[in-house]
């Protein structure tokens, strides 16, 4: 009844309106996981402090275009 009603209001097909929600939920899940694995290699920077090559952890992220 409510994505009927949603649909309605955001003038789209549900299909439509279930897809992009869909991509919303992705981007967010994706989002958060590439935040959880840069947080557990902060956690754990000393040990990778020696696979770095004396670059900081600022360099590289910058590196791999990360936005966090």
């Amino acid at each position: 009844k409510e994505l009927k009603e949603m649909a309605e209001y955001y003038k789209k097909p549900q299909s439509v309106l279930i897809e992009e929600l869909l991509k919303e939920k992705l981007k967010e899940y994706k989002k958060k996981k590439k935040k959880e694995a840069l947080e557990k290699i902060l956690k754990n920077a000393e040990y990778f402090a020696g696979v770095t090559g004396n670059k900081t952890f600022q360099e590289l992220k910058e590196e791999r275009g990360s936005e966090y």
